[in-house]
């Protein structure tokens, strides 16, 4: 049975995908100094030692740090990672430009000059376990900001299709909607992970020309807290699931923590927060 776990980080963004006790795919590696959380801690106290996959999304400070962090694991505590997935057009030829380009992310770009990754097409799918994962992203020196140099990450499972765009901001959304396979895997998604932890500048309303999800999550940490007008602004293209108190549009780990899902509960995805929280869809 597959479970998605959106974790509550102060730092980046984290997300795990699990199929069992033995297969484990970790997207991105945000951390929180709040709560403690770190992902090589969170592997650890699970038992688990090996990744299938470690995605790498994104190349800002907050996660690259939580990288570093986790790489330092590998010898320490025997962890070994199968394959590692990032954006291919950043690679040691294009990190000093980018580096002039954005002011503040040299440390976070000199870790990911140490990093391998091997090439992939942009319109790559991979089959994992039960799921099937796509990338898609902008790339150097076509963009020169950072953020819109994002690895957008696909995943569906059973009935569940989310989208994980990372920090990618309108601008980076606009190109990659002229790709047509792009916008097919628009079309498909029914929980949507807001862009740059639901900031104005990540918000691209032309997606919602090719995506209507049922639930729309944000990641962002306790000390930033987003006005009501941005929660109304991705209410509006959501439809919402089921609680016990009426329909939810928008979750964000800020107020409801560590976000659980579950494909394979019932034919439609089954959603639970950290406060035990359950959302379901309509079953009429």
């Amino acid at each position: 049975m597959v479970k998605i776990k959106i974790f509550d980080v102060d730092h980046g963004f984290c997300a795990a995908i699990e199929a069992n006790e033995c297969h484990t795919m970790l997207l991105d590696c945000g951390y929180s100094f709040r709560t403690g959380f770190r992902p090589a801690r969170y592997l650890l106290n699970h038992r688990s030692r090996h990744l299938d996959y470690l995605i790498v999304p994104a190349y800002t400070e907050g996660h690259l740090t939580g990288f570093s962090d986790l790489s330092s694991h590998f010898s320490e505590h025997y962890f070994s990672v199968d394959h590692l997935i990032a954006n291919p057009s950043v690679n040691t030829a294009s990190i000093p430009e980018l580096m002039v380009r954005n002011p503040g992310t040299g440390q976070a770009l000199r870790t990911l000059n140490n990093v391998k990754c091997s090439p992939v097409k942009i319109e790559q799918t991979i089959q994992w376990r039960n799921c099937s994962l796509s990338f898609f992203w902008n790339s150097y020196p076509d963009f020169l900001d950072i953020r819109n140099l994002s690895l957008v990450t696909f995943l569906s499972c059973q009935d569940t299709h989310i989208v994980f765009p990372s920090d990618l901001k309108a601008q980076g959304w606009r190109n990659l909607l002229k790709n047509s396979e792009f916008c097919d895997r628009l079309r498909q998604v029914n929980l949507f992970i807001a862009s740059n932890h639901g900031q104005d500048d990540g918000y691209c309303p032309d997606i919602f020309n090719y995506c209507t999800p049922d639930l729309i999550m944000i990641s962002n940490h306790v000390h930033r807290q987003l006005p009501a007008s941005t929660l109304r602004q991705y209410e509006h293209h959501a439809r919402g699931l089921r609680t016990d108190l009426g329909s939810q549009k928008v979750l964000t780990t800020r107020d409801a923590g560590t976000i659980t899902i579950h494909p394979n509960q019932t034919k439609f995805p089954q959603v639970i927060t950290h406060k035990h929280e359950i959302y379901q869809y309509q079953t009429s």
